[in-house]
């Protein structure tokens, strides 16, 4: 691969990052606002398959860009609804501690993109 391709493609990945850094911001703010659903008998199920999509496409992205604790705890989240069908369930005290995780740690990815 030449230097062109390999820099052409650094950049690529580099504004990726980026963008997935300026989206951990509003996916904070989101799962912050979804956990705190999941006190309310009647929002709990939806904010449960809410939190499963955005813990899906985080798990899918974050390892590849550079975040790999965000990664292998999305999918923690991910693998613990889709293995619970926590869509018709109530949430355990195991999915309240990993999606607190989570959100500590899309926290850390939001406070290094606004300092970077």
């Amino acid at each position: 691969m030449s230097d062109v391709m390999i820099n052409s493609v650094s950049s690529g990945i580099a504004r990726i990052r980026l963008r997935f850094a300026e989206e951990s911001q509003d996916r904070h703010d989101l799962l912050v606002k979804l956990r705190a659903q999941m006190n309310n008998d009647m929002a709990c199920q939806e904010a449960i398959v809410e939190i499963g999509k955005i813990s899906h496409k985080i798990a899918g992205t974050a390892a590849t860009l550079g975040y790999p604790d965000l990664g292998e705890v999305a999918a923690a989240v991910d693998d613990h609804i889709d293995q619970k069908d926590m869509a018709s369930r109530i949430p355990t005290g195991d999915l309240v501690t990993i999606i607190d995780r989570l959100i500590a740690e899309i926290a850390k990815v939001k406070k290094q993109s606004e300092h970077g």
